[in-house]
């Protein structure tokens, strides 16, 4: 994941990663729901359809019916409902224990990258406005010295200039030098 800088643009780059994750989250969060609930159906179809091919060979077992075409075929029918029923309850237990546990997965991750990912933001942000702190206290702070310096540089080109026109008074002569 990317940092998204300080600033105005880099604090709503950030919320926008920080809403997409949230929204990636509640998208998992209905996936594992919806796939929970297609389990549970797919179980109780499976189970349903088992009970109806159990009821139905029931019928099956009678001593007249042997030989019947009609009977054959329905126990045909009966026994391929038996063998979707297992085959709907193996789907679901793959579901289980691979979409819904790469997905729980998913998810644990998901979470803990957002989680370091705010610690490192908030951690940078700290950093920064620790950083424009001091920036800001040595720019005053270079004001300060510049201005001290004017100061000293102007106290020093007037006693400069007085020591000049008193030097040269003393000579005789009176001569102003301004440079």
């Amino acid at each position: 994941m990317g940092y998204a800088g300080v600033g105005a643009g880099g604090r709503a780059a950030h919320e926008a990663l920080l809403a997409r994750q949230d929204a990636e989250l509640r998208l998992m969060e209905t996936m594992k729901r919806s796939l929970t609930a297609k389990m549970k159906s797919d179980r109780e179809y499976a189970l349903a359809l088992s009970a109806a091919a159990a009821h139905g060979q029931k019928m099956d077992k009678c001593e007249e019916l042997s030989g019947s075409v009609i009977a054959s075929a329905w126990r045909t029918m009966t026994e391929e409902w038996e063998n979707t029923s297992k085959l709907i309850r193996a789907n679901a237990e793959a579901l289980e224990s691979r979409a819904l546990d790469r997905l729980t997965s998913l998810m644990a991750e998901r979470r803990k990258a957002r989680k370091v990912y705010q610690e490192d933001h908030s951690k940078i942000n700290s950093q920064f406005t620790q950083l424009s702190e001091e920036v800001s206290r040595k720019q005053s702070e270079y004001q300060k010295c510049l201005e001290s310096y004017k100061q000293m540089r102007a106290k020093f080109e007037e006693n400069y200039l007085k020591f000049e026109i008193q030097s040269q008074t003393a000579d005789g002569h009176l001569f102003i030098n301004l440079n």
